[in-house]
């Protein structure tokens, strides 16, 4: 292969990837991907190499010569060895960017979870904090409240788990209302069925003068 010819002929001649790099009036770093097969020499560098070492540039890339049209011949090869280059290098940075979306959006999803997990959800809204304790973990559910009846609530939020088995145990009406005081103890038995003990039971976005 090329990179292998490249790098045979270099340590024949106990040059280093700087010397070559000097010989040729490129930067090292282009030897060295040279040698990795990560970028090829164009026509011209490659007759610039096979001068140096006295060979024909066609053995370089272990093909047979071809006396009349050799450079036209280098050119078409190392042409389509850049393409096949570029090509896998462009689907590297796809897949790249495509694993960082991935990761961006499944750390949106975990930022997302721990946030419903933890404190109530920011909102203008009325509702009630119920906080509660299994196993020595506190978490919270929250049951939205109509703000023109406070003894309405629409349902709740946070912990998928608590939130579902209280709404299953209550009768929405045809306006999705149900009993505020229903749903709350609704909440606090699927608590207990849980194993789990209530700790606090908090107001937020309360009118004032609310009793």
């Amino acid at each position: 292969m090329l990179r292998d010819n490249l790098k045979q002929l270099r340590e024949e001649r106990g040059w280093t990837q700087e010397e070559l790099a000097r010989r040729l009036h490129v930067v090292r770093q282009t030897v060295s991907k040279w040698e990795k097969g990560t970028s090829v020499p164009d026509a011209d560098l490659l007759a610039r190499i096979a001068e140096l070492y006295g060979v024909s540039a066609s053995s370089l890339l272990d093909e047979q010569p071809i006396a009349d049209a050799e450079l036209e011949y280098v050119a078409t090869q190392t042409a389509l060895l850049n393409e096949r280059l570029d090509h896998q290098e462009e689907r590297r940075r796809e897949i790249v960017r495509y694993l960082c979306i991935a990761a961006g959006v499944l750390v949106a999803i975990v930022f997302v979870l721990l946030m419903i997990r933890g404190a109530p959800v920011q909102s203008s809204d009325p509702f009630l904090q119920i906080t509660y304790e299994i196993d020595g973990l506190q978490e919270s559910v929250g049951i939205w409240l109509d703000e023109n009846d406070l003894t309405q609530a629409f349902g709740c939020f946070g912990v998928a788990d608590i939130a579902e088995a209280a709404e299953s145990q209550v009768a929405f009406d045809e306006y999705g209302h149900v009993s505020a005081s229903r749903l709350q103890k609704a909440v606090e038995t699927a608590v207990r069925e849980a194993g789990g003990t209530v700790v606090s039971i908090e107001r937020h976005n309360f009118p004032e003068n609310t009793p």
